[in-house]
């Protein structure tokens, strides 16, 4: 069967959905649009003319690293080596000096023959909060600021991302030498990015942050510290991914990075 990669419109935004929810995924709207407005998503249309048979999303920033994600098979094409096809296509389009992602125990055998090599864990938390709100951190004023901060600690310019990020996050606050949002995905408030020079700070942010979100919300955290506040403000253990990384090392700081934006910008 011969099986054509290309690039995919934000057209095909709801059959890139679907396929996610046959993977037994959420149907993240928001998420998706998002890694088309900053990002390519590319994929391979279904032979039998139902959907699609494959997807994979890409985000790059500068010319240091490819954030990839959304790397979904359609269960009726699997073993016929379309993954490894699409994830090598996406390594030659990026570009970049790195690329990295999170994987699932499912597909992380996968990227290890293609040659990533995993650098952390990320734990996701969900629930309600069951906290209440610090009121030590402060609205954004200075988006630049952040822009900066955000570029010294993940070692990349992501200043396209951060320019969307304050119409699409739901609520955004700083703390010296840190900062954090908010968003919502579905029925789930996501908080994240949560970037902070201390623990102490970071937990202020998750606090005031999950203080503002109504109903059930989702950490997914990159450090302890973000796990052990998840756990003693209600929420419990949802899953785990590996991140990973291939080519040049990433330079990210990773002492401060309590949450992502999102696994998929990891």
């Amino acid at each position: 069967m011969t099986f054509s990669i290309h690039r995919l419109g934000v057209d095909r935004l709801d059959d890139f959905l679907d396929l996610a929810v046959q993977r037994d995924w959420t149907p993240e709207r928001e998420k998706c649009r998002l890694l088309y407005e900053i990002g390519e998503v590319h994929g391979v249309d279904a032979p039998d003319g139902d959907g699609l048979a494959a997807t994979v999303a890409l985000v790059r920033f500068g010319t240091r690293v490819t954030a990839i994600s959304m790397m979904l098979v359609a269960r009726r094409y699997e073993r016929q080596g379309l993954g490894g096809r699409l994830m090598r296509h996406a390594l030659d389009v990026a570009g970049t000096d790195t690329a990295t992602l999170t994987a699932t125990a499912y597909g992380r055998p996968l990227y290890e023959r293609l040659g990533f090599r995993a650098t952390g864990v990320c734990d996701v938390y969900t629930g309600t909060f069951t906290g209440t709100a610090s009121r030590r951190t402060a609205e954004l004023t200075d988006l630049a600021a952040v822009v900066k901060l955000d570029e010294e600690v993940y070692g990349a310019p992501r200043a396209e991302l951060f320019a969307r990020l304050p119409g699409f996050c739901e609520s955004f606050r700083v703390t010296e030498g840190g900062f954090g949002a908010s968003w919502h995905n579905g029925h789930m408030t996501i908080l994240g990015p949560v970037v902070a020079a201390s623990a102490a700070d970071a937990e202020d942010l998750l606090s005031d942050l999950a203080a503002e979100a109504t109903g059930p919300i989702r950490v997914e955290a990159f450090l302890p510290a973000a796990a052990r506040w998840a756990r003693d403000h209600g929420l419990t253990p949802a899953f785990s991914t590996t991140i990973m990384e291939y080519g040049t090392p990433m330079t990210t700081d990773v002492s401060r990075v309590y949450t992502p934006v999102m696994q998929a910008l990891a």
